[in-house]
């Protein structure tokens, strides 16, 4: 039987950013390696109309689970950054109860602020700030591993967990 991976990502999808076809070619890849891939976004108003799998050119090897929420991004104007601070909160508290159910072997994100609220999972990093925050190291130090792709944030990953 197949290890289950829930891939989260609090992104919408499909998205015209670079984030996009990175996330949907990571779950592809962890599919061709054996692994029952979900990736898990919220469900939020969307600016392009088709298939994920399509716009991607993705083999359809995984589940896309879109979770609803309220989506008070798409009403930032009104609500400023607190919008997206709501959304984000919806979004990880009804992620949390999937991945319990679903009894996910692996939990995979991208994101230091999904992290902040699981633990055991992996933590892609793309970006270490210089700046790091009480938040960071939080996030960092639950992590089952964290995972760089350049030598920058390798470089400075060492300073901070030597």
């Amino acid at each position: 039987m197949k290890k289950k991976l829930a891939y989260i990502a609090f992104v919408r999808m499909p998205t015209e950013k670079a984030h996009g076809i990175q996330i949907m070619k990571m779950c592809e890849a962890f599919s061709l390696h054996e692994l029952d891939v979900e990736l898990v976004i919220p469900k939020r108003k969307k600016l392009i109309k088709v298939s994920v799998f399509v716009y991607y050119s993705v083999k359809k090897l995984f589940r896309v689970t879109q979770l609803p929420v309220v989506d008070l991004i798409s009403r930032s104007k009104k609500f400023g950054k607190i919008s997206y601070i709501l959304t984000f909160l919806q979004f990880i508290f009804l992620a949390k109860i999937h991945i319990f159910f679903k009894k996910s072997n692996y939990i995979y994100t991208r994101d230091e602020w999904v992290g902040f609220f699981l633990k055991n999972y992996f933590l892609e990093l793309h970006r270490i700030s210089e700046n790091v925050r009480f938040f960071h190291k939080r996030a960092w130090k639950k992590a089952k591993k964290n995972i760089c792709f350049n030598t920058a944030n390798e470089g400075r990953s060492y300073k901070i967990w030597g």
